[in-house]
């Protein structure tokens, strides 16, 4: 690494430490509640890896945000940052998100593959990766837990549900039930 990132007494790097072990360029000035640091020099206050890629890299590409590849929020060392989309960002990360995009099956060990998975839309354009034999499964255990035999009504003759009939006779024979 170059002597120019740790020059200069009124520069953002004079708050950078290099560490040996991966090459981070650890920022000891202030670091914020998410453990990014921070600027306050010439201005009103900045994200300090984003003004240190932008003074050896040049602007970040609108749309963009810079990715940490060593995954350390508090490193500023332009070669470990990448200019990504919001979402590739999360799917990298560490987050719940990005564990869950990198699972290749289930919980129970079936493969998420394409003829075993199914993706259900919700929120904005979104999509919730399901297992379809986990799904069959779950459906098979609720049909077995909530099917009745039907029967008939011996008023009226009509095939019910066993769970319906009482319903049905105090709707649909009123009069004859509560004569009795």
């Amino acid at each position: 690494m170059s002597t120019k990132y740790r020059t200069g007494r009124n520069t953002p790097w004079r708050d950078c430490v290099l560490e040996d072990d991966n090459e981070c360029l650890i920022w000891q000035g202030t670091i914020n509640n998410r453990g990014y640091g921070h600027w306050y020099g010439h201005r009103n206050g900045q994200l300090a890896h984003r003004l240190i890629y932008e003074l050896e890299v040049g602007p970040i590409p609108a749309g963009l945000t810079l990715d940490h590849l060593c995954r350390n929020r508090a490193c500023v060392n332009p070669d470990h940052l990448e200019p990504v989309t919001s979402r590739e960002n999360t799917l990298r990360g560490n987050g719940l998100q990005g564990i869950n995009a990198r699972k290749t099956e289930c919980i129970n060990g079936h493969p998420f593959d394409d003829q075993n998975t199914y993706y259900t839309p919700y929120g904005s354009g979104l999509r919730r990766r399901s297992c379809r034999k986990c799904k069959q499964e779950a459906t098979r255990k609720w049909y077995l837990r909530n099917r009745h035999e039907r029967v008939t009504c011996d008023l009226c003759g009509q095939v019910v549900l066993t769970r319906s009939l009482i319903r049905h006779e105090r709707r649909s024979h009123a009069e004859l039930v509560s004569n009795g």
